[in-house]
């Protein structure tokens, strides 16, 4: 009769790794070989990530046992990670801490709590799995404390002292994010992104001219038909470019262009098709108040452009929001406080003291705040 050995193995997942987008990092810890405990328990980390399927795992050689460890997605929220043990003498029986992902789909708060106990087959072979919820793999801006937008060039040494930065990838190769994130590894770096207008300097312009529904007044740019299957191939490749240059996600500009162009369906469905195709990323949008409760399950935040002033083009200044239109915005405020995502505020402004009160008053909504005097953002501070 063989004799079966047991192997105790504890797995905890901690935080997302800063720069491993769609990546969990999972630390093993060996603490029980030849029923016997170690006297020193084996520990090692493996980075798992939704590109990890059962056709591309993450294979572990440890003295005790080779791990296999890949992930699946078992519903619209939650995924489940797997790992196969195979003992080095290939029919030892393993003993592991691990809670058990729900059939009903319910996520548990802390897989290290109320372990379940499982056991190996007789070919010595372990199945282990536990749920995971798509947010553990996504990218986050749940804890910043500032940002910044810039669509000039170069001030890379300026940029990384933000937690995030939004600024014109056209301005910009792969070398210079990478640069950018040496410098401050924790930055958040995300790609401006015209979703309701197209401009005449982007490279695709002259594909979109069949697409092209009319002339933003203000800005040398042209209002598109969001809804187009050429439009959503676009969006979809630009974001596919930024991404492979490093970037961490991308900031929908232009909503507004397409509400007011009685587009906010085919907005709303333009931005669930990035979430689609990109699920870790980092989204945020600019305003789009109209739709934003319906858009709030696929983006990460909400740029407020013009929360406390707004810039008269026509004499040329920032002025405070007043009477109407400040209940307006104050309404819009208190629906953004019960979405859950992370707000930034961007404010232009004429002096301190006007910098002050937009400041203030963000941080009285517990929003994150942005003021400047250069309403074409070419400047950093």
């Amino acid at each position: 009769m063989k004799t079966v050995k047991k192997l105790l193995i504890l797995l905890i997942v901690s935080a997302i790794l800063p720069y491993a987008i769609a990546d969990i990092t999972i630390d093993y810890s060996i603490k029980e070989a030849n029923w016997a405990a170690l006297s020193t328990p084996y520990n090692f980390s493996v980075d798992v990530g939704i590109d990890n399927t059962a056709n591309n795992p993450v294979v572990v050689e440890t003295p005790y046992a080779k791990f296999i460890i890949w992930v699946e997605k078992v519903d619209s929220k939650y995924y489940a990670v797997y790992t196969k043990s195979i003992t080095t003498n290939g029919y030892l029986s393993i003993y592991y801490m691990a809670e058990l992902f729900n059939a009903n789909g319910k996520h548990p708060a802390d897989i290290t709590n109320n372990p379940t106990y499982a056991w190996g087959d007789s070919n010595g072979i372990i199945w282990y799995w536990w749920g995971v919820s798509e947010s553990d793999f996504k990218d986050s801006i749940d804890n910043i404390s500032n940002y910044w937008i810039y669509y000039g060039s170069d001030c890379i040494d300026e940029l990384s002292k933000y937690d995030l930065v939004i600024i014109e990838p056209y301005n910009y190769n792969k070398e210079d994010i990478e640069r950018l994130k040496a410098l401050n590894p924790n930055i958040k770096v995300i790609a401006y992104l015209s979703v309701g207008e197209v401009n005449p300097s982007r490279p695709y312009f002259d594909e979109c001219q069949d697409i092209i529904i009319g002339k933003n007044p203000y800005w040398d740019s042209y209002y598109v038909n969001v809804s187009s299957p050429l439009w959503e191939g676009i969006m979809i490749n630009e974001t596919k470019k930024f991404l492979s240059m490093g970037f961490d996600g991308v900031f929908l500009d232009t909503i507004d262009s397409a509400i007011y162009n009685n587009q906010s369906n085919g907005v709303t469905e333009l931005i669930k098709k990035l979430r689609e195709v990109y699920p870790t990323i980092i989204i945020i949008q600019n305003r789009g108040f109209d739709m934003v409760d319906k858009t709030a399950p696929y983006i990460d935040g909400v740029l407020f452009e013009d929360f406390s002033t707004y810039y008269d083009f026509e004499e040329n200044t920032a002025k405070y929001w007043e009477g109407n239109d400040l209940e307006w915005i104050n309404t819009q405020a208190e629906k953004l406080k019960q979405l859950n995502i992370t707000v930034l505020t961007l404010d232009y402004v004429n002096d301190g003291e006007m910098a002050k009160y937009c400041i203030e008053r963000t941080k009285e909504y517990g929003f994150i705040p942005m003021v400047t005097e250069d309403i074409y953002l070419n400047s950093v501070e």
